[in-house]
């Protein structure tokens, strides 16, 4: 079973181990991405193009102008961090593909793509994730779903563990745009540390991104919003 690190960037003003070491165990199972290349089913997304619908480093750098951030790791199956939650009802507000908040959505396929500047005190910590699911409306029901879910866990103060300490975060109100769903959250200990988490459906695929920095303005839907873009490409 892989481990990785989940929103894990060193904070300013605090000790680098401060929630940059939150992990989470991966779900079993690996699945094999053919070679990207169009759908074959004109409107459909299939497996092979959640490579090419997420971001490579040079795309999330330009966006978040941040010239030495780079991919760090790439996942192709779901995680579970509900156990490091105080409120697991906020799971799927906090972190992208997990797999309690997926379970129900008979989903397909997966891949997730880290990305930071190197070293341990990162200007950002980015998430982005490609999940197919059978067919739009299945994809549509999801953002829905998770816009009423994220809902209620806004104005509330969730705990995450990292495996040795508990870290507060208080979860803002969501916020609607067209399609997509957003939500900012702010570590206690310091008010300057954000992350917004965005999701949005383009056909048979959901669309997530979580972007933590110093005080944080939109970031996740821009990442989103780009991905949403080579995604639509993907399906005329």
């Amino acid at each position: 079973m892989t481990r990785r690190w989940r929103r894990g960037v060193a904070l300013a003003g605090l000790a680098v181990s401060l929630w940059a070491t939150a992990c989470t165990s991966t779900v079993d199972g690996t699945a094999v991405r053919p070679d990207a290349a169009p759908s074959a089913v004109a409107g459909v997304l299939t497996e092979r193009d959640l490579d090419a619908v997420l971001l490579d480093s040079a795309e999330i750098a330009a966006l978040l102008n941040s010239p030495d951030i780079e991919v760090t790791d790439e996942i192709d199956e779901m995680t579970d961090t509900s156990a490091d939650v105080s409120h697991p009802e906020c799971l799927g507000a906090l972190y992208t593909a997990e797999d309690p908040v997926y379970e129900s959505t008979g989903y397909t396929a997966v891949l997730t793509r880290l990305a930071s500047e190197p070293g341990d005190d990162n200007e950002h910590w980015v998430e982005e994730s490609a999940v197919l699911v059978p067919t739009a409306e299945d994809a549509e029901q999801f953002v829905e779903r998770s816009a009423r879910e994220w809902d209620d866990c806004a104005g509330r103060q969730v705990s995450i563990s990292d495996g040795e300490e508990w870290f507060d975060w208080e979860l803002d109100a969501v916020v609607r745009d067209g399609g997509m769903v957003s939500q900012q959250s702010t570590i206690l200990d310091s008010i300057d540390w954000q992350c917004q988490h965005t999701v949005v459906s383009v056909s048979n695929l959901i669309i997530e991104a979580s972007v933590c920095a110093e005080r944080i303005h939109d970031e996740a839907t821009t990442v989103v919003a780009e991905m949403i873009a080579k995604a639509s490409a993907r399906t005329r």
